[in-house]
């Protein structure tokens, strides 16, 4: 009896360390399968499936493995003519982590009926780090693959990814680069996510700031972009939501008539999907156009003070564009005390943008003063002329650079015209705070995204930059000059003196100037900082552990000198780079890798995958007396997450003889 009760427990005892430690194991293997073990290991999983695949070397030089794609091409089942192919790229550290569910998918689409081929690609290296900002080369799947397609225009792809975050919504990105997804393309993803009821989101829906080059889109799908390949980009929270994926394919039907129509905008409200395309947006211009030329020939100079308003618009035109020239002026006059001021220089890109815009704001309020020492006409007329005037003006000067920003420029100017007559100063400062909301999603979206260098074009603007600024913030200067007017009126004393109107105007500036460092502490505290506050990591050069070794050999009994540089690494590298430099002649002439050739032909950079192996060969070609410095730097891993060691070592290579 006491023997099965000790049985009974031990079989129990067994079955808790299994179900403790079984996770941990899993979790250990994961991580330890990365570069060509996990290649293979992709492999393997298809051969097991019956799929048929073919491998894409990323460094095919025929003697060592490194890490590779995998690609599966399902043909059609049904007659295709001049059908796309669909290109369904997964990541192979994804395939890892859900491999039943993504061979299952293959499976379903394998057996679906279908007028178009499906190619299936299992990329290596995609889930790459950028931790070492200085190394030259991100050779991964993505690149690779793209860069080796004949024709673009054959094929349409779809990224997916999973997201650690499983409580998050499924995420569709539309945007790679300063590229765009077509709207068919946007259309069939997001229908497919609808009529599985599966939640999502868009972060991406404001494709003009993209395609201004404000900010840069999904770096994977740029590269595909690059190579005239339509996409986009599906990032899933839950393995579940990949049956969104399954019934894009099961639903996709070819056609001929698929425009490239990327100049689009969509609103989803409930299961419902509201797509303005191009010819709508055009049409809407055309007609805003007829009806803005109506009230500015019609109904500017109507009403009691007709002939008062004819009087000052004849006397005083010339002041539109003088206070146009004065609102370019005040940010470069900003932009040079960024660049020049220590204490502005050094802060974070927001507080940087926001001090452009306040010595912008205190510039104007001067150019007010000049004005009033000057009795130069400062009547409600000639403003709000000159800002319903300007405001029309950037609709059709912004819709031609991107038609889709039409509405936020429209609905400005409805906002302008229809709070045109304000004059109390209550009214002036919901007139502005009501201007600020079409514009609002876009500041969010672009601080929320946007990099240190994207940004230095706001602070550090050429002419063309400044002047489409200034058009933007000229409706809000007038406003606000529009407001000093009305604390001018509102005091008693008709004799003020300058000194006084100075005092007010800049005490107004200040408040200006609080609700702007408002905005930028608040911008910068919730929404920028949330993306770049990330831990860099450390790289560390000890030298007390040496896992890299390399060794030279050179052949001269031809014309050109043939070397071998031999690698040889204790542990797995992270990641290695190559480069061999020369003062004299070009240091590499050929090779069996891929390189580039930089500093005025100086310097040969070569193109070595990440997780390389442990031992390879470098064989290259250079002028017999050419001397030169190769140097080979490697990174490791360390116990400590986010940090590194680095090791570097360095052969010179004498020009006179082969050694």
């Amino acid at each position: 009896m006491s023997f099965n009760v000790l049985r009974k427990f031990l079989i129990s005892l067994l079955l808790l360390n299994y179900i403790i430690f079984y996770p941990q194991a899993q979790s250990a293997k994961k991580q330890f399968l990365k570069g060509s073990e996990l290649s293979l290991y992709t492999e393997q999983m298809l051969e097991k499936s019956d799929f048929s695949f073919h491998r894409l070397e990323l460094a095919p030089t025929g003697n060592d493995i490194f890490p590779f794609n995998v690609n599966v091409r399902l043909e059609p089942s049904l007659p295709a003519v001049s059908a796309k192919t669909m290109l369904i790229l997964v990541s192979q550290e994804d395939f890892f982590e859900y491999p039943e569910e993504i061979l299952s998918l293959v499976e379903k689409t394998k057996k679906m009926k279908r007028a178009f081929p499906v190619e299936f690609v299992f990329t290596a290296l995609d889930d790459r780090n950028n931790i070492f900002p200085e190394y030259k080369f991100f050779l991964q799947g993505t690149e690779n693959f793209a860069g080796n397609l004949d024709d673009g225009s054959e094929y349409f792809a779809v990224l997916i990814n999973f997201s650690k975050n499983t409580k998050a919504k499924a995420e569709i990105f539309t945007t790679g680069g300063k590229s765009s997804t077509p709207m068919w393309l946007a259309k069939e993803t997001v229908d497919s996510f609808l009529s599985k009821n599966i939640p999502f989101s868009v972060p991406q829906k404001l494709l003009s700031i993209y395609r201004a080059g404000l900010l840069f889109g999904d770096e994977q799908m740029a590269a595909f972009f690059k190579e005239g390949v339509q996409c986009i980009k599906l990032q899933f929270s839950k393995v579940e939501q990949i049956s969104a994926l399954e019934n894009f394919i099961q639903n996709h039907i070819p056609s001929q008539n698929e425009k490239n129509d990327v100049h689009y905008s969509f609103i989803t409200l409930a299961n419902h999907t509201f797509w303005i395309n191009e010819f709508k947006n055009i049409l809407s211009v055309e007609i805003f156009g007829i009806l803005v030329i109506l009230f500015l020939v019609c109904f500017t100079f109507t009403g009691k003070n007709r002939l008062q308003s004819k009087k000052d618009f004849s006397r005083y035109w010339l002041f539109i564009p003088a206070m146009l020239c004065a609102s370019v002026f005040s940010l470069y006059i900003g932009q040079f005390c960024c660049k020049n001021l220590a204490f502005i220089s050094q802060a974070n890109p927001v507080i940087q943008f926001a001090a452009k815009l306040f010595i912008s704001v205190i510039v104007i309020s001067v150019f007010f003063l000049f004005q009033v020492h000057l009795k130069l006409p400062v009547t409600s007329f000639i403003y709000g002329f000159m800002i319903i005037l300007v405001s029309a003006a950037n609709i059709f000067l912004f819709s031609m650079a991107d038609i889709t920003v039409f509405w936020v420029f429209a609905l400005e100017y409805f906002i302008i015209y229809f709070t045109r007559n304000s004059s109390k100063l209550l009214s002036l400062i919901i007139s502005f705070s009501l201007m600020l909301l079409p514009f609002l999603s876009y500041v969010a979206v672009y601080f929320a995204n946007v990099n240190a260098p994207d940004i230095k074009i706001l602070i550090s603007s050429g002419k063309q930059v400044n002047i489409m600024l200034s058009l933007i913030l000229f409706p809000f200067q007038i406003v606000w000059l529009k407001i000093l007017v009305r604390l001018r009126v509102i005091n008693k004393d008709k004799s003020l003196s300058l000194k006084k109107i100075a005092g007010f105007t800049f005490i107004s500036a200040a408040i200006i100037a609080a609700v702007i460092t408002l905005f930028a502490f608040l911008t910068t505290e919730f929404v920028y900082n949330k993306k770049h506050g990330f831990e860099k990591p450390q790289i560390l050069e000890d030298s007390t552990e040496k896992n890299l070794f390399c060794k030279i050999f050179n052949d001269d009994s031809s014309m050109l000198r043939s070397s071998r540089l031999k690698i040889k690494s204790k542990k797995q590298a992270v990641r290695c780079s190559v480069n061999i430099s020369s003062g004299q002649n070009t240091p590499v002439l050929d090779s069996n890798y891929s390189y580039l050739v930089l500093n005025n032909s100086k310097t040969a950079d070569f193109n070595i995958p990440d997780f390389p192996p442990q031992n390879f060969e470098i064989e290259f070609s250079t002028e017999k007396n050419t001397s030169k410095i190769v140097t080979v730097t490697s990174y490791y891993t360390t116990e400590n997450q986010n940090e590194f060691k680095k090791e570097t070592v360095s052969i010179f290579v004498s020009g006179d003889k082969a050694k």
